[in-house]
């Protein structure tokens, strides 16, 4: 597999929000091996069946560096999430309902801000999101797809994608 930058940004927030497994680093390091990657500790890090946390960590951040990729403060890893959900849903490239669904278990339930017992939703600019997510939870029992409920449901999850990605996004690429 290659590794685009975008892949790469993803995992260095993942990292920063202490959710990239150790083997998603090791697969990476292995990846960017075959681009032209190598450390000194390479050879062990593929060898070990199990790797640790603290087997991969330093040789993934010497990867990043070698392919210029930042490593991100809590804050800008949360951002860097919301706009890899947020801009497949803005684009209409996955179902909005599906894709903000993925936003909130990667971006928002797992990830609070320890010091002041809030959410990314709360600091982060994602609470239309959120909320939007819940009113669409409330019409799972009665779905029906024809239901007009569902496409104003679907308009207003793109909307409220594309508004955060123009306001909040740290990369803010073009969307359609």
């Amino acid at each position: 597999m290659t590794l685009t930058k975008e892949i790469l940004c993803r995992q260095s927030a993942e990292l920063s929000l202490g959710s990239l497994l150790p083997e998603t680093m090791q697969a990476s390091i292995s990846s960017m091996m075959d681009q032209g990657f190598f450390s000194h500790n390479c050879l062990d890090i593929l060898s070990n069946v199990k790797p640790t946390h603290d087997d991969v960590y330093p040789t993934f951040l010497e990867m990043l560096t070698y392919c210029d990729i930042p490593t991100f403060s809590e804050s800008d890893a949360v951002r860097v999430l919301a706009e890899y959900y947020l801009i497949p849903i803005a684009n209409g490239e996955v179902d909005p309902a599906n894709g903000l669904h993925q936003l909130m278990e990667s971006v928002i339930w797992n990830y609070g801000f320890p010091n002041d017992q809030s959410y990314s939703c709360d600091s982060h600019g994602l609470a239309l999101l959120y909320g939007t997510y819940y009113a669409c939870d409330d019409l799972d029992p009665i779905h029906d797809a024809s239901d007009k409920r569902w496409e104003d449901r679907n308009d207003m999850i793109v909307i409220h994608a594309k508004a955060w990605i123009k306001k909040y996004s740290p990369v803010r690429r073009s969307i359609e």
